[in-house]
């Protein structure tokens, strides 16, 4: 039992006297050692028939689409209000820069801080 291909094959019988062996014989291990790439390449052409390539489409975002329709809402509500107040200058440069604050604090949050949903 010195190769390690060749190894024996027993038969064993009970009796009732205890254990008799029935046969012996030596088998000899024919098939060739495999390695692990022509297990893969076998594998990867059994899987080539049976599974089809799956089809990554990537997923539409939404957050274009709200950034637009927040910026749109809080500037027009930021227009109303200085609309609605007295007419001075005061009231508009303090209404211009809440609109320049509004849209750059809005394009902070939505494209630095919030990821893609």
């Amino acid at each position: 039992m010195d190769d390690p291909k060749q190894h024996q094959v027993k038969s064993l019988r009970l009796t009732s006297t205890g254990v008799e062996v029935v046969r012996v014989s030596k088998a000899v291990d024919e098939t060739p050692p495999r390695d692990a790439a022509t297990i893969l390449r076998e594998n990867q052409e059994i899987e080539a028939r049976y599974v089809k390539p799956i089809e990554i489409v990537p997923a539409t975002s939404r957050r274009k689409r709200d950034y637009w329709i927040v910026l749109a809402f809080g500037n027009s509500l930021i227009v109303g209000l200085i609309a609605m107040l007295p007419k001075n200058p005061a009231v508009l440069i303090y209404g211009l820069s809440g609109l320049v604050i509004f849209s750059v604090g809005i394009t902070w949050i939505m494209w630095a801080i919030v990821d893609d949903y």
